[in-house]
């Protein structure tokens, strides 16, 4: 399966039952983004897990998810399908390189050597990931 497809707008491809929307945003350049969770985990990256009872619930989901972005440039759209993803609260933008940033807005500090990194950038063109910290409270990237 490739990365990276690009294709008209009509072709996008049909979401619901699948993915949930858990993000959209408008990158510098002007796409539009949508990113998507599958759906069985839209609860838990929303924060309305009602199994959720503490601060580390909120920061990270018990088990990571598949997410899906679509950008859309003018009349087409392209779709990047992310390594599978633990952060909750989900803000994403994209890089001029291509390089896909998704932060977590919910990040906790519990000591020197335990924290939660809760930024990613992803590389769609070799698959490598990176985490790092970005801190807690994030409204936007």
């Amino acid at each position: 399966m490739d990365t990276i497809r690009f294709a008209r707008i009509a072709d996008i491809p049909a979401f619901s039952g699948e993915c949930s929307l858990v993000t959209r945003s408008v990158t510098d350049a002007g796409d539009l983004l949508f990113l998507f969770v599958e759906t069985a985990a839209s609860e838990a990256v929303l924060g309305n897990d009602t199994r959720a009872t503490t601060h580390d619930s909120l920061a990270r989901m018990s088990a990571p998810a598949q997410f899906r972005l679509v950008g859309v440039r003018g009349d087409w759209h392209y779709i990047i399908d992310l390594p599978p993803l633990d952060l909750t609260f989900p803000r994403v933008d994209v890089f001029p390189s291509g390089r896909v940033l998704v932060v977590g807005a919910r990040s906790q500090w519990r000591r020197e050597d335990d924290y939660d990194l809760n930024g990613v950038i992803y590389d769609p063109a070799d698959g490598s990931t990176t985490r790092i910290l970005l801190g807690d409270g994030i409204n936007s990237v």
